[in-house]
């Protein structure tokens, strides 16, 4: 039997845990899956921006719905399911940034603090990967934790570590590990009138500088390169809301279209597209899910219901909400070819995720997941 009877801890592992996996954990669900989360840095912010917003022509963003696709019978072989942990055991399953283990909070012990868990993909050995929870480097060199109202950080290869001169707040990594990115909000104010300004600094965080400040708006995510953030904005304290890239050496933000709806934000690897909702607009018409170049040069509607993630560049792999199959299935969505077809067969191979808690591995072959039959974690090998 697994404890998990650390709420305190558990909130935080999950705010501190990896870089990588923002994530996010959705509510438990056994029939239909959560929709996607927006897994960057996310704080509600603000008054003044720093930048000038310059309105691309393509920054109006007119939604206009594509031919729904029907998904292709599943093809064969099938993946292959297999077991990694026992006893319950665990939550938040992730890959490790190499790829050779899977993550996962555990607490095997009530008298013991819950702590990040790893186990082999080759030989099914599990290990203790660290008893301190929190914020990796996308490389794993590096560990961010909060401790006592500071923030340190830790080289995991020799264990130096020193604080981050913040004042205890968050961090995150920017994608390449050469810089790190904090906030300060005014929360005296409403969300559509609270400042936030945005700090970067080099890793030893000791030369952190005010970057720029939004207006009720969040960080979304690090553009892949490093040279900036997807953010949403106002220009002025309750104005209107718009999706932005912010760019690091101009200092310029390009508009890409309105955000007052605007839902689950998710950039492709390589930073060419972003997937994103939108929900409860005047024209029903335009709710659902979108696929825009992160240009704002074109979007179209997504055949896809439920949650999904980046497979690679150009693909996603979906959980469909579909409420009339016997268990969860995954389906591949090309962006390309706009082809829909089934990955696996919910009558042959069944499986239920457990509130939306899975993740694609960073080369796109295997889907790890907390089964919600035993609460285990299981894999599955894509073909």
């Amino acid at each position: 039997m697994r404890y998990f009877r650390f709420p305190l801890l558990l909130i935080a592992a999950t705010a501190w845990l990896l870089t990588a996996c923002s994530t996010e954990t959705q509510p438990v669900s056994t029939a239909t899956p959560a929709a996607p989360q927006v897994t960057a840095t996310e704080v509600a912010q603000v008054v003044e921006p720093t930048a000038t917003a310059t309105q691309t022509p393509t920054a109006t963003v007119t939604l206009t719905p594509t031919a729904t696709n029907t998904a292709t019978p599943t093809p064969t072989p099938q993946p292959v399911l297999r077991q990694l942990t026992s006893n319950n055991c665990c939550v938040q399953p992730r890959f490790s940034p190499d790829g050779s283990e899977i993550w996962f909070l555990d607490q095997p012990d009530p008298e013991v603090s819950a702590a990040l868990y790893g186990v082999s993909l080759e030989t099914n050995e599990t290990r203790l990967v660290n008893d301190r929870l929190g914020i990796y480097s996308p490389n794993g060199n590096l560990l961010a934790y909060p401790e006592r109202e500071r923030t340190y950080i830790q080289r995991l290869s020799d264990g130096e570590t020193w604080e981050v001169n913040n004042g205890g707040r968050q961090i995150s990594f920017s994608p390449d590990g050469t810089r790190t990115l904090w906030l300060i909000s005014n929360s005296q104010f409403n969300f559509d009138s609270r400042r936030t300004d945005v700090y970067l600094a080099d890793l030893n965080g000791q030369e952190g500088q005010s970057q720029l400040t939004l207006i009720g708006g969040r960080v979304l995510a690090w553009m892949p390169d490093a040279s900036g953030l997807l953010v949403t904005n106002r220009d002025i304290a309750g104005g209107d809301a718009y999706l932005a890239r912010y760019d690091f050496e101009t200092a310029e933000f390009t508009i890409l279209g309105d955000a007052e709806r605007l839902r689950g934000v998710s950039l492709s690897p390589n930073g060419e597209w972003m997937t994103f909702m939108v929900s409860m607009t005047e024209n029903p018409e335009d709710d659902g899910f979108w696929l825009m170049r992160i240009d704002g040069t074109e979007r179209r509607r997504l055949p896809l219901m439920g949650t999904f993630q980046w497979r690679n560049d150009t693909e996603l792999i979906s959980i469909p909400a579909d409420f009339d199959a016997p268990a969860h299935y995954l389906q591949l969505y090309n962006i390309e070819t706009d082809e829909l077809r089934n990955l696996t067969d919910p009558t042959v191979q069944p499986f239920r995720i457990e509130g939306g808690d899975w993740q694609v591995s960073q080369d796109g072959q295997q889907v790890v997941f907390v089964s919600a039959e035993d609460r285990n974690i299981w894999l599955l090998d894509l073909p």
